[in-house]
């Protein structure tokens, strides 16, 4: 079951549970993927967010500068770590901040976005109020949080509880839901290196892959497990920032070369269809 359907659910139950009194049965209701019903989740104290920001939550989103910047580095695979995911709905961007280190599926221009046990999605703005609950989200125990971020738009944000610490789980969540703001500029960091702006028109990370598109040619990057017999990267572009091999491998019908990226000791493929892409997308090393 994809992200967007769990949120979705997510987002059910919490309207159910913003309801309902305490109790000690367990909601159910019509599953609209199927016919039947589902458990979806059992009712608890509904728990509000501040509506008031901190003075330090203030000067951390004045600071933003309306930016949101995604870092995308190599630990066993493609992470996003110690940045910010940024999410699309109707014309305006938000984006959350994620502490740490996390496996990351995320798309630009999409509503929703996963890092780690970490979730988020951007919805319309059906229920009023905030609510702080528990769900169990097809039998992954979740924290959930919502509110609303504009007059059309509200957020959810759900994670994974862990060793039944649900109070943690809660906590986390209202702290990524909180960090929302909204965004006008994106920097995307991928290997250390800064992607010029006109490569984020579809940008996707998942799992260990990435890819980017300027709308005419879409750019793809995986780590090379092992060498390619034959494929022979005996041309090192002339680049100052990155030590970039191209091979002599060209699909006849794409037109898409072969070259190889190293940073430091790992080592990446890269698909692309000439020299000059190669040097617009990694020309500018990240401070």
């Amino acid at each position: 079951m994809d992200i967007k359907t769990n949120l979705r659910r997510a987002a059910i139950g919490m309207a159910l549970c913003a309801s309902l009194a305490v109790s000690a049965f367990t909601v159910k209701y019509v599953d609209d993927q199927a016919a039947g019903t589902r458990e979806l989740f059992t009712p608890e104290p509904v728990l509000s967010v501040s509506q008031n920001d901190t003075e330090e939550q203030e000067t951390a989103k004045a600071s933003s500068d309306n930016t949101a910047s995604v870092r995308v580095t190599y630990d066993d695979g493609f992470v996003l770590t110690d940045s910010d995911i940024w999410l699309e709905k109707d014309g305006e961007t938000f984006a959350f901040h994620m502490d740490g280190t996390h496996e990351a599926l995320f798309k630009s221009g999409s509503d929703v976005a996963k890092a780690g046990a970490v979730s988020a999605l951007l919805t319309g703005t059906d229920h009023e109020g905030d609510i702080v609950c528990i769900l169990d989200n097809d039998g992954t125990r979740q924290a959930a949080a919502r509110r609303n971020l504009t007059d059309t738009i509200s957020a959810v944000v759900t994670v994974d509880v862990k060793d039944e610490d649900d109070a943690a789980a809660k906590a986390a969540a209202v702290s990524i839901l909180e960090s929302a703001v909204e965004v006008s500029q994106k920097d995307f960091l991928l290997l250390g290196f800064e992607i010029p702006e006109e490569w984020l028109k579809d940008v996707m990370v998942a799992e260990n892959s990435v890819s980017l598109s300027n709308g005419e040619e879409t750019v793809y990057i995986s780590r090379m497990k092992e060498p390619v017999e034959g494929t022979g990267f005996d041309t090192r572009l002339d680049m100052e920032n990155a030590e970039v091999f191209a091979s002599d491998i060209i699909d006849a019908e794409t037109g898409y070369r072969l070259f190889l990226l190293t940073v430091g000791e790992d080592r990446f493929e890269i698909l692309a269809k000439s020299e000059e892409t190669i040097r617009s997308l990694f020309s500018t090393k990240a401070e």
